[in-house]
């Protein structure tokens, strides 16, 4: 069986820890699969160590979208589709994707013509199934991905391939437009697994997603490297327990918080004060202008020499899952270096402002079980806020509670991998597929990544 696996890693080591989790269950769980990874720009990640994993060229639309012949509009007609589009509404997606509103027999999505050749139809025709791996691509904030895996996922329907989402965060939508391209595109999934319990769960209900429910962040199965870890903090002069980490996250996607630098650097001041502990800012975005190092080394200059900054280039997503591991607590915007620290028994507050980040820190909260854990930025008091931060690291209960939840977390995605994710792949009903047994699960030998 032929499966092409798609994603939104590049250098993210969050994201990256998701695809690698996922593959890493895939190829224990279906010994006769061959996975074909989409191979994005900047991609850093050891999967290709695998014999069973397969480079895949990165699909991209032609723009304006343009049809390979066949259907109703000609090429002509379709480019003029979105500048009818532009006067109907003020989005993104209209701008570019407004032909993807129309019905498949008028714009038949595997007829879209792609770069540097052929169509949507010759690049999904050698699989037989699709998956998406986890993240937060469902959405209007990254309008132009939507459309393209919008087009790659109705195409494998119309070609009656199953097609499986894990790990998803859906929303949030300022566009009608993106959420309806959105509904279309979900409606045709065979399963979608979601991340946590609040806004995607409701977007998956109201949008007709046939199968889904929650299932977790799809770095619940991610392993950490905690050798590597101690020895990088130990270089900067830090130990385990006697720091704690932060993060700072702004680009085209977070430039609420580019607003909040001040703000977020007095609590962080305060939070060194308090806890008599340096701060080490642990980056989960690495490169670019988006880069939390960029942004981290923005608080240092306005903080002080009590904050560090893990600025190694090779860092890889488990030596970051083991620093976090290893800190007293955690307090950032990212949501994987909130996820990683939780994971692993460590509180990690989400500090956050926009519609985007805020879904993420209220699905932190939820999916922990502690509305302590999601802080808003705008209008932050930093004198409150370091007492309630200081408070949350300081809650015994709290850190026994988050072992419980993420031993109870892992569990369940295993689970869900296993009675939900490979049925679907394989073409059968998921709701008709009978349980494992939890112990089945997890005494299975697991593969693990290559070093």
């Amino acid at each position: 069986m032929d499966i092409l696996i798609d994603h939104g890693s590049a250098w993210n080591v969050g994201d990256i820890s998701m695809l690698e989790s996922a593959v890493n269950e895939l190829l224990l769980l279906m010994p006769e699969a061959t996975l074909h990874v989409v191979d994005r720009p900047r991609l850093r990640t050891n999967i290709w160590d695998y014999e069973r994993v397969k480079k895949y060229p990165p699909y991209q639309l032609l723009e304006p979208l343009q049809l390979d012949g066949g259907g109703w509009l000609s090429k002509a007609v379709i480019k003029n589709v979105g500048r009818v589009g532009r006067h109907v509404i003020r989005s993104g997606t209209a701008k570019r994707g407004f032909a993807l509103e129309f019905p498949n027999r008028i714009v038949p999505p595997a007829t879209l013509r792609m770069k540097p050749a052929g169509t949507v139809a010759d690049y999904c025709g050698p699989f037989d199934a699709l998956f998406v791996a986890g993240g937060g691509m469902i959405t209007d904030t990254f309008s132009w991905g939507l459309i393209q895996r919008s087009a790659l996922v109705r195409t494998f329907a119309a070609q009656g391939k199953p097609i499986v989402f894990t790990g998803q965060q859906i929303g949030p939508f300022e566009s009608r437009h993106s959420r309806h391209l959105t509904a279309k595109t979900l409606r045709v999934a065979t399963y979608v697994g979601v991340r946590e319990p609040t806004a995607s769960l409701d977007y998956a209900r109201t949008l007709g997603a046939r199968r889904y429910e929650l299932m977790g962040d799809d770095s619940c199965g991610f392993s950490v490297d905690l050798k590597d870890a101690a020895q990088r903090l130990k270089k900067r002069g830090l130990e385990a327990g006697q720091f704690f980490a932060v993060n700072v996250r702004v680009g085209d996607y977070a430039a609420e918080h580019a607003t909040h630098l001040n703000r977020i650097a007095e609590l962080v001041g305060m939070l060194t004060e308090r806890t008599g502990l340096p701060a080490l800012v642990v980056p989960v975005a690495l490169g670019g202008q988006k880069s939390d190092i960029i942004s981290g080394y923005s608080l240092r200059k306005a903080v002080g020499d009590h904050v560090l900054v893990l600025d190694d280039e090779d860092l890889t997503a488990k030596t970051v899952k083991g620093v976090m591991g290893l800190a007293h607590g955690a307090v950032g915007v990212s949501y994987h270096f909130c996820t990683f620290a939780l994971t692993q028994g460590i509180p990690a507050v989400c500090i956050h402002d926009g519609a985007y980040y805020g879904q993420k820190g209220d699905g932190i909260a939820a999916f922990w079980g502690d509305s302590r854990l999601s802080l808003p930025l705008p209008g932050l008091d930093a004198s409150a806020a370091s007492e309630l931060v200081d408070s949350v690291w300081k809650d015994a209960s709290l850190r026994v509670a988050l072992s419980k939840r993420s031993r109870e977390a892992e569990i369940h995605w295993k689970q869900v991998y296993a009675n939900r994710v490979v049925p679907a792949l394989q073409g059968i009903d998921v709701a008709a597929t009978p349980s494992v047994a939890r112990d089945e699960v997890v005494s299975k030998p697991r593969p693990t990544l290559p070093s």
